[in-house]
C-alpha cells in the first residue's frame, strides 16, 4: 500500500463524520467473510474517495446521488473503467454491511467484457520457448506456459513440487488458495 493511498483512508477518517466507524464495520465484515486484505485496502480507498467527494459516511449516499457522481466520473471527468469499477463495487459492500440490500441492488451492473485470448501458433510457442539462451529459462518458461501455472505459483515452486515420475507439479498458494497437482505435458 501507498503512502499516497493509505493517507486517502485516513483521511477520510478525519475528515467525514461517521467514516472511522463504518470503516471499522467494513473492515470487520471483510475479514470475517474471509476475503482478501487486498479487497479491503480496494474497496477501502474507492469508497473513501467517495466519502471524500460527499462530505458524509457512504451508507447515507443516496442512489440518485451515487449515479450523478458515477456519471461525472466516467463522462465528464474521464477517470479510468478501474475507479469506475472499484467504487461501485466497494459501495456495493459498504451498502451490505449496513443491511442496505436495496441500494447495493440497485448499483450498475459491472458487465463484463468477453474478449477470447490472444492464441498462440505452434511455431510461436516454439520461438518463444527458444528464446532464452540458458537451458534453466527455457525449461522454466516451457514448464511454466504448458502447465498452465501463473506468475506467483511458479515463483513458489520448489524441487520437491516437481514430480518429474509423475509428470505433475505440485501447485501450493495458488489463486484463491488453490492447492493441488496440475500435469505438465
Amino acid at each position: 500500500m501507498s503512502k499516497k493511498e493509505f493517507l486517502i483512508i485516513e483521511q477520510a477518517k478525519e475528515l467525514v463524520p461517521g467514516f472511522r466507524e463504518g470503516y471499522s464495520l467494513f473492515k470487520q465484515r471483510i475479514v470475517i467473510d474471509q476475503k482478501s486484505p487486498s479487497l479491503l485496502f480496494n474497496y477501502g480507498r474507492y469508497v473513501a474517495y467517495t466519502a471524500l467527494h460527499f462530505g458524509k459516511s457512504p451508507e447515507k449516499i443516496s442512489i440518485g446521488e451515487m449515479n450523478a457522481y458515477l456519471y461525472r466520473l466516467s463522462m465528464e471527468e474521464g477517470y479510468s473503467e478501474t475507479f469506475f469499477k472499484f467504487t461501485v463495487y466497494g459501495m456495493r459492500y459498504w451498502y451490505r454491511v449496513y443491511g442496505l440490500e436495496e441500494e447495493a441492488l440497485k448499483m450498475p451492473v459491472i458487465r463484463k467484457k468477453s474478449e477470447l485470448p490472444e492464441v498462440l501458433s505452434k511455431e510461436d510457442v516454439k520461438r518463444l520457448i527458444k528464446a532464452p539462451r540458458s537451458l534453466k529459462h527455457r525449461f522454466l518458461l516451457a514448464m511454466v506456459y504448458s502447465s498452465g501455472m501463473r506468475l506467483n505459483e511458479a515463483r513458489l515452486l520448489k524441487i520437491d513440487d516437481l514430480q518429474i515420475d509423475r509428470r505433475q507439479i505440485l501447485i501450493r498458494n495458488g489463486k484463491g488458495g488453490y492447492c493441488g497437482s496440475n500435469c505438465s505435458t
